[in-house]
C-alpha cells in the first residue's frame, strides 16, 4: 500500500547483509530515527527505520521505512518501502474531518518521506561498494589475490 518503494540486487553472499544493515542503521540513527529488526534469518531481513512521537504519528507526520534484504543464489535484493499511506491514511482521514488546517503538515511530512527509500538504497549501494573494496577475492585463472572489482586481474590480466 506504499507509493514510495524502490529495489535493486547486488552480486553478493549473505555476508553482505549484516554489512549494509549496520550503515543503513547508522546513518538513519544519526539523524534521530528509531531502529529495529523485524525479522532476522539467513534468506531474508527485514529492518523498520521510524522517525516521530505519539503525537507526530497520531496527526500524521512520522516517517518510516520498511527495509527488507532478500538473499536468493548469490545474489541480495534490497527492497526500500516507505510506510506513509499505510500508517498515515486513518489520521490523514480523522485529521481531514476534524482539523483539518494539520492537513498542510501532514502534506509535508509525505514529501520529507518520499526520498527516503531512495536514501536506503543509495546507502545500500556505498555498503555494496566499500564490500566489495574490503573483501578480497582471488582470480580464477592465475589464483592470486585481488582487491576491490578491477573487472581483470593485475596479475595475469584475466577477466574476473
Amino acid at each position: 500500500m506504499s507509493a514510495f518503494t524502490s529495489n535493486k540486487s547486488y552480486a553478493a553472499g549473505a555476508t553482505f547483509i549484516p554489512y549494509a544493515v549496520e550503515r543503513i542503521r547508522n546513518a538513519f540513527v544519526s539523524e534521530g530515527f528509531e531502529f529495529s529488526r523485524k525479522s532476522d534469518s539467513y534468506s531474508r531481513t527485514v529492518i523498520q527505520v521510524t522517525k516521530g512521537n505519539l503525537f507526530v504519528k497520531a496527526v500524521g507526520l512520522k516517517q518510516g521505512l520498511e527495509i527488507s534484504f532478500t538473499n536468493e543464489d548469490g545474489r541480495i535484493t534490497v527492497e526500500a518501502r516507505g510506510t506513509v499511506l499505510k500508517d498515515q491514511f486513518a489520521a490523514s482521514m480523522l485529521t481531514l474531518l476534524v482539523a483539518w488546517p494539520v492537513v498542510i503538515p501532514q502534506i509535508i511530512g509525505m514529501v520529507r518521506q518520499s526520498g527516503l527509500d531512495d536514501r536506503a538504497i543509495g546507502i545500500a549501494d556505498a555498503a555494496y561498494a566499500d564490500y566489495c573494496a574490503e573483501k578480497p577475492s582471488f582470480c580464477p585463472h592465475c589464483g592470486a589475490k585481488v582487491s576491490g572489482n578491477p573487472g581483470r586481474c593485475p596479475h595475469c590480466g584475466g577477466i574476473l
